[in-house]
């Protein structure tokens, strides 16, 4: 597109209608603390509520939110394990679309390591 003195046309970005961001989309399935470090620690193997709860020091309200939206979303599936006191409780494994997160968690960690931790 041009202008009346054949220079291109000046595009008004404010003006241009929005369109689907996929990091925006992304960030709202996962993109608090909170989830991030769920979906670490389940990686790693971290999958019962108390266990969580334990090693990230969250509320336990906080926990449950975030992994009925993980969950939800299809990063985490659950899984059905007898207690041992004849009570079936629910732990939470990776999804192979959470698995395809890996790559996202490295390169945070890289990073991390790099530009907030640095050499030490």
């Amino acid at each position: 597109m041009t202008g009346l003195d054949g220079r291109p046309a000046r595009v008004d970005w404010k003006q241009l209608p929005a369109r689907p961001c996929p990091v925006a989309e992304s960030l709202d399935l996962f993109g608090d603390r909170w989830s991030m470090l769920i979906i670490r620690d389940v990686m790693n193997g971290v999958r019962r509520f108390d266990d969580l709860v334990a090693r990230l020091g969250i509320s336990r309200a906080t926990l449950a939110d975030r992994l009925r939206r993980l969950t939800a979303a299809g990063i985490l599936v659950t899984a059905e394990y007898d207690s041992g006191r004849g009570r079936t409780r629910t732990e939470y494994r990776m999804s192979a679309r959470g698995w395809d997160l890996r790559h996202v968690l490295i390169a945070v960690r890289e990073w991390g390591d790099r530009h907030v931790l640095g050499a030490g």
